[in-house]
């Protein structure tokens, strides 16, 4: 099973793994992983069957392509013989700057795309997607995403902006083609405290 991962301009994508699952059980199939080279060519040995198909970044030089990951892009995929399937992306980049609602900039602050559908039109089956990022110096951010409708928008704070709180996820923001999407975090309030036993020992390496 091999094939190209390229997106609508004919640009390879390089460092892409490519995940071949059990339609049934979901269960990973290939070890180690075959990522895509250079040329954005992958090639895996399998026996016959059929099988799910899905992406995730691993080290790729494309931009805007932190963490993404598309699961799945070809459902119950047939392979009786020497099988080429290829895969045509369609990405635009997303913009913005992220800020208080003061307008000063918040460095570090995690923006989260994510997508889920039972019916997406521009793949089969199941399309789960998602990609994140983190807001630079200036407080801008750049993330690419599959163009598809209905992503829902979280933004968590840095450690150091305890002042503000991490966004309900909003839905609906439609990636038709590259756009802007500034985001404005809304001011929160400190909850804190101590954990401790009935003796008074402290409790230290909790997450809350």
């Amino acid at each position: 099973l091999s094939g190209y991962i390229r997106d609508e301009d004919g640009q390879p994508i390089d460092g892409i793994r490519v995940e071949i699952h059990d339609p049934s059980s979901g269960a990973g199939l290939i070890q180690p992983i075959p990522r895509t080279d250079a040329n954005g060519y992958y090639q895996a040995g399998v026996p016959a069957g059929s099988y799910n198909i899905g992406l995730r970044e691993s080290g790729t030089t494309y931009p805007g392509f932190p963490s993404l990951e598309i699961h799945y892009v070809a459902e119950n995929v047939a392979v009786s013989a020497n099988t080429s399937q290829d895969f045509v992306l369609r990405l635009h980049q997303v913009t913005g700057t992220v800020t208080d609602s003061n307008g000063v900039p918040v460095p570090g602050a995690q923006i989260i795309a994510r997508r889920h559908t039972h019916q997406d039109p521009n793949f089969p089956g199941l399309s789960n997607t998602m990609n994140s990022t983190s807001a630079d110096a200036n407080g801008q951010y750049m993330m690419v995403l599959l163009e598809q409708t209905g992503y829902s928008i979280e933004v968590e704070p840095p450690v150091d902006r305890s002042d503000l709180f991490a966004s309900i996820p909003t839905t609906s923001l439609d990636v038709l083609s590259d756009l802007t999407y500034d985001i404005v975090m809304e001011d929160g309030y400190t909850l804190s405290g101590y954990i401790r036993d009935e003796d008074g020992q402290p409790i230290d390496g909790i997450r809350v």
